[in-house]
This record gives C-alpha cells, sequence and structure tokens, in this order.
C-alpha cells in the first residue's frame, strides 16, 4: 500500500471505532461510580473489604481489556497494574494496604481526567 492508502485505512479504522470509543466511555462512567460505591462500602464495613476489592479487580480487568485499543493504554495499563496488586495479595491471603487503596483513588482520578477530555 502507498502512504494515502495506508492513511485512508488508519482513518477508516479510527471512525469504526467512534461507537465503540463512546460506549467504552459511558461504560467507564458506570463503572468509575461502582468502583466509588465498592470504595465506600469497604471503608464502611471493613469486615466486606475482600469482597469489595474482588469487585474492583472485576471492573478493573474489564477496563485493561479494552481500553488500550480504543487510545486509552495508560488508563488501561495502570488498570491492569492494580488489578495485579489486588489479585496477587488476595491469593498470597496477605491483608490490603492503604498503598492500594490509594492506587485505586488514584486511578478513579486519572478516569476522571479521561472523561473530562472525552467530554
Amino acid at each position: 500500500m502507498d502512504d494515502c492508502s495506508d492513511r485512508m485505512t488508519q482513518i477508516d479504522i479510527d471512525d469504526s471505532l467512534k461507537p465503540i470509543r463512546a460506549r467504552f466511555i459511558s461504560a467507564l462512567v458506570e463503572r468509575q461510580a461502582e468502583i466509588v460505591a465498592s470504595i465506600e462500602a469497604a471503608m464502611k464495613t471493613p469486615e466486606q473489604e475482600a469482597v469489595e476489592l474482588q469487585r474492583i479487580e472485576a471492573i478493573l480487568h474489564k477496563i485493561a481489556g479494552t481500553a488500550g485499543t480504543l487510545g486509552f493504554a495508560d488508563l488501561g495499563d495502570r488498570a491492569h497494574v492494580i488489578e495485579s496488586c489486588i489479585l496477587t495479595t488476595r491469593l498470597a491471603d496477605r491483608n490490603y494496604t492503604a498503598d492500594l487503596w490509594s492506587d485505586i483513588l488514584d486511578w478513579v482520578e486519572m478516569s476522571m481526567d479521561v472523561l473530562e477530555r472525552a467530554a
């Protein structure tokens, strides 16, 4: 292919991803709210911490799997790192740390920035 065809193909791909990207943004709003609700529930009822972190882990897993493809690589990469930390801590049967909660809150802020830019 020549340069012109390559550019046209990229434009076609970008255009075809617009509706998928819009659905991702819409889902991100919902998933962000679910994460915040899980954080609040875990803070209110510490014995629910493991359950809420598992919920957050599942949500981050979904985001990590699609974010990069849709142009949100940093958000997806960070979601994957936190998801892995939650999983590792859970499988090792270790206590969750304040740093982990801080990382999750940082991710929520990062997702807010993404939503702001996408608006």
